[in-house]
C-alpha cells in the first residue's frame, strides 16, 4: 500500500492514560523522581519507534512533529505541560511540575496499562537512553526526522510525520530495534491498514 499515493491522512487518539503512566515511569526512573520535558520526549519517542517497527502499533498512539530539537510527540508534550484537558485530572493524581520544563512523580506506576511488548519497548528506550550523552543529536539522526530538517527554519517551527518512516532504517550504530526485513514489511502493512481503518 503506498499511502502517500491513496493521500491518507493519519490521525489517531492518544492514549493518554498509558502516556501518563509512561511520563510517571521515567520520573520514578529518574533521581529525585523528576525528569525533564526534553528527556521524557525523546523516551517517548524511542519507546514507540522501537514497538511500532517490532510489533506493528505504537505504544502512545501519539501524533509525532519533527522540532528543532528533534521528534516530538504531540500529546505527550502537552500532558508534561498540564495543558491538555482531557488528561489533567488523571496527571494530577500522579505527577507535579516543579518548573516549566520539569515534571515529579508522586505515585506508583499503574504497571497494569502496559502489556508485555509495551515493557519490553520501554525497557529497550531506557537502556538505549542511558548510553546516550546528546538525546538532541542522537534522534536527529534518524531518518524520519532528518527528512524534515529543512523545513524547520526557528524553534516554533514543526512539521507533521509520517509514522510509517519509522520503519525507515536509521544508521547502524544509532538503530537500536533491528527487526528481520520480512517481519518489519508485514508490520509495516499492518500499520498502514489499520491506520486506513481506523484511523
Amino acid at each position: 500500500m503506498n499511502h502517500e499515493e491513496w493521500g491518507i491522512i493519519y490521525t489517531m487518539r492518544p492514549d493518554t492514560r498509558k502516556i501518563i503512566q509512561l511520563i510517571n515511569y521515567f520520573a520514578l526512573q529518574s533521581p529525585f523522581k523528576e525528569i525533564g520535558k526534553l528527556h521524557i520526549l525523546k523516551y517517548v519517542y524511542l519507546a514507540d519507534r522501537y514497538h511500532l517497527r517490532k510489533y506493528g502499533r505504537l505504544i502512545t498512539d501519539d501524533t509525532y512533529y519533527a522540532m528543532q530539537y528533534g521528534p516530538v510527540a504531540s500529546a505527550t508534550k502537552e500532558i508534561i505541560e498540564f495543558k491538555r484537558k482531557d488528561a489533567v485530572e488523571y496527571a494530577q493524581h500522579l505527577l507535579q511540575p516543579t518548573d516549566a520544563n520539569m515534571v515529579r512523580s508522586i505515585a506508583p506506576v499503574e504497571y497494569k496499562v502496559f502489556s508485555e511488548t509495551d515493557r519490553e519497548a520501554i525497557r529497550a528506550a531506557q537502556a538505549r537512553s542511558m548510553r546516550i550523552h546528546d538525546p538532541v543529536a542522537y534522534t536527529h539522526r534518524f531518518p524520519e526526522w532528518k527528512k524534515h530538517v529543512s523545513r524547520l527554519t526557528n524553534k516554533n517551527s514543526r512539521v507533521r510525520m509520517d509514522v510509517l518512516d519509522f520503519f525507515d532504517k536509521a544508521p547502524e550504530d544509532v538503530e537500536f530495534c533491528v527487526v528481520d526485513p520480512e517481519l518489519l514489511s508485514l508490520n509495516k502493512e499492518f500499520f498502514s491498514e489499520h491506520l486506513a481503518l481506523f484511523g
